[in-house]
C-alpha cells in the first residue's frame, strides 16, 4: 500500500478504545478520555495497571504535568481510583496503581446496530455536565499545551483538547490577568520582600481578576502610608498579608491636621 492511497481502516489496527458513553460525556477533556483508554489498554484481564506518568506522557504526546492534571480529572469525576505507592514502594520509586470505577454513564443499552446508547437519565446528565467549568489548574494545563504546540507547529495548530475546551467552556467569572503580570506588580510594590515562592503560590490560589488586582494594589499603597508600616519590622510578610486578605482591612483615615501628630 502506498502513502496517500485510500484504504479501509476497519480491523487493521490495535490500539486504545474509548467507549461511546465516555466519548459523549462532556465533563472530561478529550485528553482525559484518551488517557482513560490508554490505561484500559494497559489494564488487561485483571483490571488494574501501573504505567509511569513519563511513559503515558510520551505515548500521548503531552507533558507529565498534563498527565497529572488529566489523572486528577478522572479521579475527581469518579472514573478511576489511583493508589499511590507507600512506605518501601515509595522509597524505591514504584509507580501508582490505577483501578477502574463503574460510572453511571456506563449504564448503557445496545441498539439493533450494536451502537451504544445512553439511558434517558444519562442524557439529561450530559446536558447539565456540559455547563460545568474546568478548574484553574485544568485551564492552565490547556494554555500550557497551546504554548507547547504552537512552539512546535506554529500558531495555526491547536490540539483538539485545547480547542474543544476553550470553545465550549466559558468561565463564569471575569477574565483574569496573566498570573505573572499581576504578581510581579504586587511583588515590586511590596516593601518587605521575603518568601517569594510561598507568596506566589498564594497569589495563584487567589487568582485575582483585573478589578481585584487593582483593589489589592491600591490597598497595599494605603497600608504603606500607615504609621505601623514606617518601621520595616512591623510590616507583615507578603504571604501573610495576602493569605489574611489584608486588602479588606478598614484603615484609619490620615488626619488632615498636620499638628495632630505632635499633640
Amino acid at each position: 500500500m502506498k502513502v496517500g492511497e485510500v484504504f479501509n481502516p476497519y480491523g487493521m489496527f490495535v490500539g486504545s478504545f474509548v467507549p461511546n458513553a465516555l466519548l459523549r460525556y462532556k465533563g472530561l477533556s478529550s485528553t482525559a478520555k484518551l488517557l482513560w483508554a490508554r490505561l484500559a489498554q494497559y489494564a488487561g484481564k485483571n483490571g488494574e495497571c501501573f504505567p509511569s506518568q513519563k511513559t503515558l506522557a510520551e505515548e500521548l504526546g503531552i507533558t507529565e504535568r498534563q498527565i497529572i492534571t488529566m489523572l486528577k480529572q478522572l479521579v475527581a469525576k469518579g472514573f478511576i481510583k489511583q493508589e499511590k505507592p507507600k512506605g518501601l514502594d515509595k522509597l524505591v520509586h514504584k509507580t501508582s496503581r490505577y483501578y477502574f470505577l463503574w460510572h453511571k454513564y456506563f449504564d448503557i443499552s445496545q441498539t439493533s446496530d450494536g451502537n451504544q446508547m445512553c439511558s434517558p437519565e444519562s442524557e439529561e446528565n450530559f446536558t447539565s455536565d456540559s455547563e460545568e467549568n474546568f478548574t484553574s489548574s485544568e485551564r492552565e494545563s490547556i494554555e500550557k499545551e497551546r504554548e507547547y504546540k504552537e512552539k512546535e507547529n506554529g500558531p495555526l495548530f491547536l490540539s483538539l483538547n485545547a480547542k474543544n475546551l476553550l470553545k465550549e467552556k466559558t468561565p463564569l467569572k471575569e477574565k483574569t490577568l496573566p498570573l505573572d503580570e499581576g504578581f510581579q506588580r504586587f511583588w515590586l510594590a511590596y516593601p518587605r520582600k521575603v518568601s517569594k515562592s510561598c507568596c506566589e503560590k498564594i497569589w495563584q490560589r487567589i487568582n485575582p481578576c483585573p478589578a481585584l488586582t487593582e483593589r489589592i494594589l491600591n490597598a497595599l499603597e494605603a497600608h504603606k502610608e500607615t504609621k505601623q508600616w514606617q518601621d520595616k519590622q512591623y510590616i507583615p510578610h507578603p504571604s501573610t498579608w495576602l493569605n489574611q486578605k489584608r486588602w479588606e482591612d478598614e484603615l484609619e483615615k490620615k488626619s488632615s491636621d498636620p499638628l495632630e501628630e505632635f499633640v
